[in-house]
């Protein structure tokens, strides 16, 4: 609708003040129309309360939001921000996605006609989108899937919100890239995944996986290996703060820890109650002061209590089972058994 019939509209639009109804210039107009009478048909006196009372026009008011200045400054608005990010949107959308009135000049009752006539079912068409294969794709071919199958006027599809990942893999707690020749095509996005047991399972329920946002798996871990001045702390910072997760500065952590056990002047035991001490024992902790190759692997427990794992003592190892009949040596045999035995 062209800005000149909205500011038109809105500057004929009144309220009555009675009830808060609002009434458009035609909407009053209809209501001074007299009831057409039917032929041959007697006229009985309608009844009180569905009596339409005439609206006098001194009575009615104008609100605040159609005033001219307010609908200036809204027009200005929607014509530099709003309508610019809703024409790339729409640009974005097949034909059979949207529809588009002139709605200039139009009664309500011819508007509602001509938005039913556009939305008539095409019986040529699925009731809802359908996810469809997408045939012919490479392992490593992912560009040729956006425009594959695709015809003149139609844009080319998009890739969905999980990219080059599976959906269906994400779902279920694996973050895996997709291949090229497991893919399908849902509401204009692509889809990729790194099975075809994924791509059955999405084609059969396309819903069921993406009423989530993508979010990387909870138990998902970034390992960060360079040189000094590459940058690893920037980035495990930036990661920390796009995806909440928890930075573990192992060498920092082994050095400050190893920093506390050296100023204690007697050795403390592990603990591994909730909120206890993990440590080396007395030898490994000889070894690091002697300058000992260490392997890092030993510093794993520093790792998971410094993350909230749960710890336990080491189990010992379970009792050897001795063959049937197999008597044990004399030494192991308590007296009593001994005495049986004479």
């Amino acid at each position: 609708m062209e800005d000149e019939d909205i500011r038109l509209r809105s500057q004929n639009m009144r309220v009555d003040p009675a009830d808060g109804t609002l009434y458009s210039r035609w909407e009053r107009e209809e209501r001074k129309k007299p009831k057409p009478k039917k032929e041959g048909e007697e006229e009985e006196p309608p009844e009180e309360e569905n009596v339409i009372k005439p609206l006098v026009e001194k009575d009615l008011v104008v609100r605040v939001n159609d005033t001219d200045e307010r609908i200036r400054a809204e027009l200005t608005h929607f014509s530099t921000v709003e309508r610019p990010a809703m024409e790339e949107l729409l640009i974005n959308f097949y034909e059979d996605q949207f529809i588009r009135l002139d709605a200039a000049g139009l009664t309500p009752d011819e508007l509602t006609d001509s938005v039913e006539c556009r939305l008539k079912a095409d019986e040529g068409l699925p009731l809802r989108p359908l996810p469809t294969i997408i045939e012919g794709g490479s392992e490593d071919g992912y560009l040729a899937l956006l425009t594959e199958g695709v015809e003149a006027p139609n844009l080319p599809r998009k890739w969905s919100v999980w990219k080059l990942y599976d959906p269906v893999a994400l779902f279920n707690g694996k973050l895996i890239k997709g291949r090229g020749d497991f893919a399908c095509h849902y509401s204009g996005n692509v889809f990729v995944f790194s099975s075809e047991d994924n791509l059955k399972a999405f084609m059969l329920q396309p819903k069921k996986y993406l009423l989530e946002k993508p979010k990387m798996p909870d138990i998902y871990r970034v390992l960060l290996l360079g040189p000094r001045g590459a940058g690893k702390h920037t980035q495990a910072k930036l990661l920390s703060e796009t995806y909440g997760w928890k930075v573990v500065d192992f060498k920092n952590l082994v050095k400050t820890t190893l920093d506390e056990l050296m100023k204690s002047d007697v050795h403390i035991p592990n603990n591994p109650m909730p909120g206890g001490r993990i440590g080396l024992s007395e030898t490994e902790l000889n070894e690091v002061i002697e300058g000992k190759q260490f392997p890092a692997w030993k510093f794993i427990p520093w790792i998971l209590n410094y993350l909230g794992c749960p710890l336990e003592k080491k189990r010992p190892p379970p009792p050897e089972e001795k063959p049937e009949g197999e008597n044990p040596p004399e030494e192991e045999l308590d007296e009593e058994t001994k005495k049986k035995r004479e």
